[in-house]
């Protein structure tokens, strides 16, 4: 079962938001909160994320560490992961990075629109 949502976040108070926002609305999804990208490649690597119960993945652009955002999706897409990733940055998403993302979601609105958008996404993966 695909019962997995990460959310990939270097600005701790925005990842905890968002961690607590998708956890009261998604209840029955286990979301995994990661710093950058060597987070979620440890994470992956203790078997916490599982990219065959991953079904949506929302990063930042700007992470800290060594990968950007959509670094980030491209070593999940790499790695096999075919489900949804939201943008949740605070710039502008570039044109010749749009392929990676199924939407954006950014962070000046991130309060008011994430919910809509994840439901969204997951009500049309099921």
């Amino acid at each position: 079962m695909k019962n997995q949502i990460l959310y990939v976040e270097d600005n701790e108070v925005i990842r905890f938001e968002a961690g607590e926002t998708l956890t009261e609305e998604f209840w029955d999804y286990k979301i995994i909160l990661a710093v950058n990208g060597d987070d979620v490649n440890e994470q992956i690597d203790k078997g916490i994320i599982s990219l065959e119960h991953l079904v949506m993945v929302c990063t930042d652009g700007n992470l800290g560490g060594s990968m950007t955002g959509w670094e980030v999706v491209e070593l999940l897409r790499d790695k096999g992961y075919e489900g949804q990733a939201l943008y949740t940055g605070g710039t502008v998403l570039p044109p010749d990075k749009e392929y990676l993302y199924s939407e954006v979601c950014y962070k000046s609105s991130l309060k008011d629109n994430l919910v809509d958008v994840v439901r969204k996404y997951l009500n049309s993966s099921s």
